[in-house]
């Protein structure tokens, strides 16, 4: 259970959320009859508000790579790997984006990182000035157990902070058939490169797919929600600021990465 500090909460009713949308992923390759689900979920609500309402920072890595203006393809990660990191580094400029003022500080509650079945280990950094401050950690990743990880009372994002995201991924033994989204010839012993997706296994293409995110629950809400990675194919990463009503990446709040290789980030670079 995650229960929220006493400075703040989600506003929910008249100008805010006026309902709650519960996504459940099921996973049954074996297509097992039968199953059924008994889950559920509990809400306390108050009219007593708090001061401060809670919002989400979207930090990582998208998986894909912009192949045209409004089109995208899957990213490839090169199978036969035990550990393959990929690593977004959100800057401090679009941190600063995302508060309410410049003096302004974000309180973190709680980390939920996301990954799919080929996941290993992931890490959320925050950076000051090329030093490492701190941050928080998955060391065991178990896609079959995810759970959001409360954060130290006191800890806060500051407007001079970055956050480094990073995922590793066990790429062996991915043998996968071919796929119209994916170049180039099989690793040795039949193995292909694992997609960046939606979903866990793509059964119709044959082949994984896996993701590299980080919700971390702040207040006061950010005004901007989403700093992540889409690797654009001949220039530097694009890192997006914000998204449209339909959840459309704005082209307009992008930061570019100016590094020539944005797979690792070294402090002071």
């Amino acid at each position: 259970m995650l229960r929220y500090p006493p400075e703040a909460g989600f506003p929910f009713g008249a100008g805010e959320t006026k309902s709650i949308l519960l996504e459940v992923h099921y996973e049954n390759l074996a297509q097992t009859k039968g199953i059924v689900d008994r889950s559920g979920f509990e809400f306390t609500f108050t009219e007593r508000l708090r001061p401060h309402d809670l919002g989400y920072l979207i930090v990582g890595d998208s998986l894909e790579q912009q192949a045209a203006p409004v089109k995208s393809r899957p990213q490839r990660l090169p199978a036969g790997h035990a550990e393959y990191e990929v690593s977004n580094f959100c800057p401090a400029s679009c941190i600063r984006q995302m508060l309410p003022s410049a003096k302004s500080e974000l309180h973190v509650v709680s980390t939920t990182f996301h990954m799919h079945v080929k996941g290993v280990h992931e890490y959320l950094e925050v950076w000051r000035d090329g030093k490492r401050m701190g941050g928080i950690s998955q060391p065991y990743w178990d896609f079959e157990h995810q759970r959001a990880l409360p954060a130290e009372r006191g800890t806060v994002l500051h407007a001079d902070d970055a956050l480094l995201t990073r995922c590793v991924f066990n790429t062996r033994n991915s043998t996968q058939l071919e796929s119209p989204y994916i170049t180039g010839s099989a690793a040795p012993g039949g193995e292909q490169d694992v997609v960046g997706g939606f979903g866990t296994y793509n059964k119709a293409e044959g082949h994984f797919e896996e993701m590299c995110y980080a919700f971390v629950l702040v207040w006061p809400k950010p005004l901007r929600s989403t700093c992540i990675a889409l690797k654009n194919v001949g220039f530097p990463s694009m890192i997006y600021c914000e998204r449209d009503a339909q959840n459309r990446l704005l082209p307009w709040n992008l930061m570019f990465d100016t590094r020539a290789d944005a797979h690792t980030y070294k402090g002071g670079e």
